[in-house]
């Protein structure tokens, strides 16, 4: 759920849509580029102005994402899109996005000022506590002299707690825009939590001079001006003439309407009965926390005391709270039998959580990290019993990992209400943290379908991991040190591990065995040496004996072998630049021929009618589902002896010898 809070400056957004065009687009030079289509772009460009100067945020975005297919170098199309997001209330995050695109480099204006793009991109970067980055972009603008710059420099200045400086801009911000009623609020708002000094004081004295200048342009002013006010019927009065306002037809926020009512009820002008009823009347749609606090002990009268501290401790709502000062809120807490049941801490103000607590009556239960993909269960907070961070999953061993992110604090007027707020200096959960704390973890295997990867730890290693496809065990590895020592493995799924793999002390594999037919013989090895050395081999009738071999060494010179069919001597292949040019018989050694015609090679010699015969061959062995044989054959009354090894089929006529 998106925080919904008070858009700080949102005047200033809501002027851009208006304010920034230059002149008309008729008025405009044509600037000579290429484009997918410049006047389509252009209708486009001049139609989402019109939807823009309309308020139909939604079509006006979706016709500059049309122009930004027939031009998407024009710059106006995604600022477009920015100002409508502003405008309809859209999270800071997603306004930045586009505002930012359309500040890349290389990007043209037609339309639009750049530097209003520069201006609103600064004000979003203040507003989600980016505060330098806005200084420092502001301060491209050279010899921009305008109110929106230094109400930028002013909202970054009190962020940054530069409060000297932020003093400064006050002071001549007040001359120099004196009908800008944002510098005086953000010095109200800003320093009505600081220690007063003589200029304060002093600049206090003069906004609650012109304070008739602004009422009728911002009236949260009036409130922001009590605490300074010292004269306490003056203080009566700006409540009183706020109050007025709903008489008067002007829209009031929930969230000013309980400031004003706790103000009103501090200074005697409304009864305590009233203020309750107030205040607890926008409880689905945020009450101030602190607003809530300072209601609790100005209630004194018996019975309506009752009444507020029963319905505090079956508080059914919502609790919104400003930490940094700024007019923002940044945490939402919905209550449910007076327990929190959900939080949601936009630290960073860009309209998207940083984090989400799921709780029941009070207790934490699920929190979430969306940045980082992140979701933890708990036991017993702060006990972990569950983390999934990205597509991993951990399951910690009992209390054995205590993560705090939030901390409780108790309400202390009444001693039974309390709240949620971040506790700082959390340690952020790091792999190595949940390893060292976990069971196991599980994990999608990579490119498989319903395939899931489960690992066993012990004192931060593993010592055994399974693979499940469709529930079904697919493979088994166990581990020492850390590393691999046998993996068993169903490649076929028929609910047999035909494949044994073995491992090097080094984690490296050693030899791989495969029994396809579950009778306990091999049929197939292969052997990873130390020094580099695969060595495989195939012994096809199951009889212990390997018929064929197949080498290749460091250096990359591959040998085949093989036990002749008829003489039972053992025949190894010779190879040159990777192709077989003789084989060996003990100590006798026959050329080998490559068919002209079909992709075989002859021992010794070609036979007459060589390539019906090797089609013939090729036909025979191909009926073999293995990729390796060793068979006899007859074909037009010749016999013939093939193998099939390394990628390369042999065949000698037995013949004629």
């Amino acid at each position: 759920m998106i925080l919904k809070r008070r858009l700080a400056g949102g005047t200033f957004i809501l002027l851009l849509s208006i304010c920034t065009l230059v002149t008309p687009l008729a008025e405009q030079p044509v600037q000579s580029r290429k484009t997918v289509n410049s006047a389509a772009a252009l209708r486009s460009l001049e139609r989402a102005i019109g939807l823009l100067s309309q308020s139909r945020w939604e079509q006006a975005s979706f016709e500059a994402r049309l122009g930004s297919t027939y031009d998407p170098m024009l710059a106006d199309f995604p600022y477009i899109e920015s100002l409508s997001l502003a405008s309809s209330g859209a999270p800071r995050a997603d306004i930045l996005e586009r505002v930012e695109y359309a500040l890349s480099d290389n990007f043209f204006w037609r339309s639009y000022d750049r530097r209003e793009a520069v201006r609103l991109c600064a004000m979003l970067y203040a507003q989600t506590c980016r505060y330098t980055d806005a200084l420092a972009l502001v301060d491209t603008l050279k010899n921009d002299s305008c109110a929106d710059a230094d109400y930028i420099r002013l909202f970054s200045l009190y962020g940054l707690g530069r409060l000297d400086e932020a003093r400064n801009l006050v002071e001549q911000s007040l001359d120099r825009w004196p009908f800008d009623s944002r510098f005086a609020k953000a010095f109200l708002q800003s320093e009505s939590v600081q220690k007063p000094d003589r200029k304060t004081v002093v600049l206090a004295e003069k906004i609650l001079a012109h304070l008739y200048i602004w009422e009728e342009q911002d009236r949260e002013i009036l409130l922001s001006a009590v605490p300074f006010e010292p004269v306490p019927t003056a203080r009566e009065r700006l409540i009183r003439m706020y109050r007025n306002m709903e008489n008067l037809d002007v829209e009031i926020s929930s969230i000013s309407r309980v400031t004003a009512a706790v103000l009103a009820l501090e200074y005697g002008l409304i009864s305590e009965a009233q203020a309750v009823d107030e205040v607890l009347s926008v409880k689905h749609e945020g009450i101030p926390r602190e607003q809530l606090f300072r209601l609790i002990p100005l209630v004194v009268g018996s019975d309506i005391r009752k009444v507020l501290l029963k319905s505090i401790e079956s508080f059914d709502g919502i609790l919104v709270h400003d930490a940094n000062g700024d007019g923002i809120f940044d945490s939402r807490i919905r209550y449910r039998m007076g327990r929190p049941v959900f939080a949601e801490f936009d630290d960073n103000q860009n309209g998207y959580p940083d984090l989400s607590v799921t709780a029941e009556l009070g207790d934490p239960t699920i929190i979430t990290i969306p940045d980082e993909d992140t979701e933890v269960t708990y036991d017993t907070y702060p006990a972990v019993r569950q983390v999934r961070k990205e597509n991993r999953v951990y399951t910690l061993r009992p209390k054995t990992l205590f993560w705090a992110p939030v901390a409780w604090e108790r309400e202390t007027a009444t001693g039974v209400f309390y709240y949620l707020k971040r506790a700082p200096g959390t340690d952020p959960l790091t792999q190595s943290m949940l390893i060292a704390a976990s069971l196991y973890y599980s994990e999608p295997i990579e490119g498989v379908a319903n395939g899931v990867r489960r690992c066993v730890l012990e004192n931060s290693s593993l010592v055994l991991s399974e693979e499940r496809i469709n529930g079904l065990a697919y493979s088994r590895t166990t581990y020492q040190a850390g590393k691999p020592v046998l993996t068993l493995r169903d490649s076929d799924e028929d609910g047999y591990f035909e494949t044994r793999i073995e491992y090097h002390s080094d984690g490296r594999i050693a030899s791989i065995a495969i029994d396809r037919n579950a009778n306990r013989k091999t049929e197939y090895v292969e052997l990873y040496s130390a020094d580099g050395t695969i060595t495989k081999k195939w012994d096809s009738d199951e009889d212990g004996i390997f018929e064929i071999e197949w080498e290749i060494s460091p250096e990359g010179t591959e040998e085949s072998r093989w036990i002749h069919p008829v003489t039972g001597i053992s025949v190894a292949t010779v190879m040159e630049n990777g192709r077989p040019r003789s084989v060996t018989y003990g100590s006798a050694t026959k050329p080998v021929l490559e068919d002209p015609y079909v992709g075989i090679f002859w021992i010794g010699r070609i036979p007459p009618n060589s390539r019906a015969v090797a089609e013939k061959i090729l036909n025979l062995l191909n009926r073999k589902p293995t990729t390796v044989v060793c068979p006899m054959m007859e074909i037009d009354l010749m016999h013939f002896a093939a193998v099939r090894t390394g990628g390369f089929v042999f065949v000698e006529h037995l013949d004629g010898k």
